[in-house]
Parts: C-alpha cells; sequence; structure tokens
C-alpha cells in the first residue's frame, strides 16, 4: 500500500482529503527554511532626507527621529508635547469661565507649539548628523602603498 492510498485510506471522504491536502501545504510553507538572503542584516546605510523627518516628525512625535535613525532623541520633545496636550484638555474640561483655565489653556497650547517645534527642529539636526556620520565614514583619501609610492583610495571606518 502507497503512502497516499494510505492517507486516502486515513483521511476518509474527499472533503477531508482536500482539507488534509491544505493543512499539509500550509505545513510545508511554514516550515520550509527563508532563504539565506533574508536572514543576512543589512548593513548598508543610506543617506536620510530631511524634508521626509520634518514631515514624518510634524504628523507624529518620534516617527521623525526613529526614521532618522535615533529614537532616543524623540523622547523629550514627545514628553512636552505630551504634557501640553494634557494641560489643553485639562483646561478644556474644567473651564467654565474661570480666567485660572483660560491662563492654563493658553500655557497648554504654547507647550504644544514648543514640544512640536522642538521636535521637528531636532529630527531635521539627527537626519543632517546620520548623514554626516556616513559621510565622515567613507571618504576619499590620499594614502601612501607600502612601498612607498603615493596613492589615491577610499578610507572606510568601522
Amino acid at each position: 500500500m502507497t503512502g497516499i492510498d494510505r492517507i486516502n485510506r486515513d483521511c476518509g471522504s474527499k472533503k477531508r482529503r482536500r482539507r488534509f491536502g491544505k493543512h499539509l501545504a500550509l505545513l510545508a510553507l511554514f516550515l520550509l527554511p527563508a532563504p539565506a538572503a533574508g536572514q543576512a542584516r543589512d548593513t548598508t546605510a543610506t543617506l536620510k532626507d530631511w524634508p521626509v523627518a520634518f514631515t514624518l516628525e510634524l504628523l507624529v512625535p518620534t516617527l521623525g527621529h526613529a526614521y532618522a535613525g535615533d529614537f532616543d532623541r524623540g523622547i523629550a520633545p514627545l514628553i512636552v508635547t505630551s504634557v501640553g496636550v494634557a494641560m489643553v484638555a485639562l483646561a478644556h474640561s474644567e473651564a467654565r469661565g474661570v480666567d485660572s483655565w483660560l491662563l492654563v489653556g493658553l500655557i497648554g497650547v504654547g507647550t504644544v507649539a514648543g514640544g512640536k517645534i522642538w521636535g521637528v527642529v531636532s529630527a531635521v539636526r539627527t537626519t543632517l548628523d546620520h548623514n554626516r556620520g556616513l559621510v565622515e565614514r567613507v571618504t576619499p583619501a590620499p594614502g601612501v602603498t607600502p612601498d612607498g609610492r603615493a596613492s589615491f583610495g577610499v578610507s572606510v571606518r568601522f
């Protein structure tokens, strides 16, 4: 008795055999190893565009910093912006003609604006620092060969 006959006998109906075949195909798909290129770490660093970092940071705090490669630099502006939003929300919920809550709301709006400006400027600077670091790591440089002749090559620092 062949393997297929055993499967047909064990699975019973045609519907069960189809279902068993689908499960077998899915199992094979998930158990197959990924190609070696998919497992290798991408070590190529690329230059980042500061307008993209500016836009991402403007839309979502710290996203511009994450794009630029330094998420941690965006945490402080995020905290300042969050405190400002909380102040505005608190002033909006408690303001019933009270001037002190109006002041809290205005301070909150200023804090939100300050946090946003700080975050956007910081994301742009982070992007420029990232690009400057790449340029400094790979630079054309004159040199001397071991036999004393002058040469021109590329200097790469890791």
